[in-house]
Parts: structure tokens; sequence; C-alpha cells
């Protein structure tokens, strides 16, 4: 085989190992930086769920404003 061949086939070796590198570098950033936003958006779904949660329990004790707390009869009755 010749000289110029065995150079073409070289760099072309060079050329698209490189490549494949890069774009296995950016898939993995991109994976990466998905994995980022996914973990951000539960830890938001996630503080969204126990402040609805907090917002929709009763209180331990309710104010009535006829009778005071909840278990206490007004004065005088």
């Amino acid at each position: 085989m010749g000289f110029m061949p065995e150079l073409l086939r070289t760099v072309a070796r060079a050329v698209w190992a490189d490549g494949g590198q890069r774009v296995a570098r950016r898939n993995a950033w991109s994976a990466m930086v998905a994995d980022s936003k996914r973990a951000r958006e539960r830890a938001e779904a996630a503080e969204m769920m126990a402040a609805a949660m907090v917002a929709i329990s009763p209180s331990p004790l309710s104010f009535d404003v006829e009778a005071g707390l909840s278990g206490q009869q007004a004065v005088g009755s």
C-alpha cells in the first residue's frame, strides 16, 4: 500500500475518533443537564406538595368566634 492512502486512513481515523469523542462528551453533558433539570423539578414539586398538604390539613386547634378555642365552652355558658 502506498504512502498517500495510509496517510489518508490515519488522518481519517484521527478526525473521526476525535469527533466521536466530542459527540460522546456533548451527549454526556446534555444528559447531565437534563438530569439536573429533572432533579430541580422534582424538588420543586415536592415543595409544592408539602405546601399544599399544610394548606389543606386541618389545624389542631380551630378557632370559633362564639366558643373560643375548640373544646372549650364560652364564658357564661
